[in-house]
């Protein structure tokens, strides 16, 4: 390779932001370009100093020789992480051995890894965020396996099957009766056709009847694909009762607007005719007697139909306290 060539080689990587050097057996520094000389230029050492365990000596995080050695030997290429303290910089390096040379490629990776730090610390805080809800909370891929789930999800799928569910989990093996988990599979396969909807399951909890409401919402990445499925699910046993409360207070008022619109118009129509032919004129007339005794037997009459509205009423009032 004539001058003009290796000139030229020369100016190509040392505009390359990535660090390279060539090291003998001895970790001697035999070439190195700009990028490199400035990732130690930083500490004040001179990558023409010549020794590459000298400069890793000197240099917190840099004192790799060992495991360098451990690539040589095998001629394996080996890749590893460093972190530079002084610079706050993260480095990927690339390790190449051959017989008589490591060539060694320094990346920067600090945007990668604050990038990762920042989505760790989101999961973090979606993760207390989540377990700080008191009610079931999962998401799964598409083949139903558990990617998030939060402590309440594992304690209520744990009531039913025995043990908890966790992340990896597939949420359909689940030793429930056929008709549930059949139920459970087309949930999951409508919503997985794009479909959001609640469903409602009354459950057996300590001997007491409950109520839940499960929610299945699909989930799309950035280009519209379907991903998985985001489901939640919430205790509505109060709200059912007081819905069944509700209906027979709905009930019982239907049946006091029937007595006092069809039951009692009867009676009083009874009583309005028989006034009508009451003799004012002669109250010792004989007939007079027979429609005051059909006065007194539709007041009876009246009076059945009177104490089925209050006994009504009573059972409305007992309905009202409970809510």
């Amino acid at each position: 390779m004539n001058h003009s060539a290796a000139a030229d080689i020369q100016t190509i990587l040392d505009n390359i932001v990535d660090g390279f050097l060539i090291l003998d057996k001895e970790w001697n520094i035999k070439w190195c370009n700009k990028a490199f000389e400035n990732i130690v230029g930083s500490y004040s050492v001179k990558a023409n100093d010549g020794n590459f365990r000298k400069i890793g000596q000197s240099i917190d995080g840099l004192d790799i020789i060992g495991q360098i050695k451990d690539s040589a030997e095998t001629g394996e290429r080996q890749e590893m992480e460093v972190y530079l303290t002084q610079t706050k910089t993260w480095y990927s390096l690339n390790i190449y051995c051959s017989a008589d040379n490591v060539v060694i490629c320094f990346h920067d990776i600090t945007c990668n890894k604050a990038d990762t730090n920042n989505v760790l610390i989101d999961e973090q805080n979606l993760r207390i965020l989540m377990d700080i809800i008191d009610q079931p909370v999962w998401l799964v891929d598409r083949e139903c396996n558990i990617l998030l789930c939060n402590e309440a999800f594992k304690r209520w799928i744990a009531y039913f099957i025995g043990t908890p569910l966790a992340k990896g989990d597939n949420v359909l093996d689940i030793k429930l009766g056929p008709d549930y988990l059949n139920k459970f599979k087309m949930c999951y396969e409508l919503a997985l056709n794009g479909k959001t909807f609640n469903t409602v399951e009354d459950l057996m909890v300590n001997g007491e009847m409950k109520f839940s409401t499960i929610s299945f919402n699909p989930v799309f990445d950035k280009d519209n694909k379907l991903t998985g499925i985001s489901c939640h699910a919430s205790d509505i046993t109060d709200q059912r009762k007081s819905l069944t409360r509700i209906d027979a207070q709905t009930q019982l008022l239907m049946e006091i607007a029937n007595i006092q619109s069809h039951k009692v118009r009867g009676p009083v129509t009874t009583i309005m005719g028989l006034v009508k032919v009451f003799d004012y004129d002669d109250p010792a007339n004989p007939e007079n007697m027979e429609v005051l005794q059909g006065i007194a037997s539709v007041t009876d009459s009246l009076d059945v139909i009177v104490r089925d509205v209050i006994r009504n009423i009573n059972k409305l009032n007992k309905h009202t306290r409970k809510l």
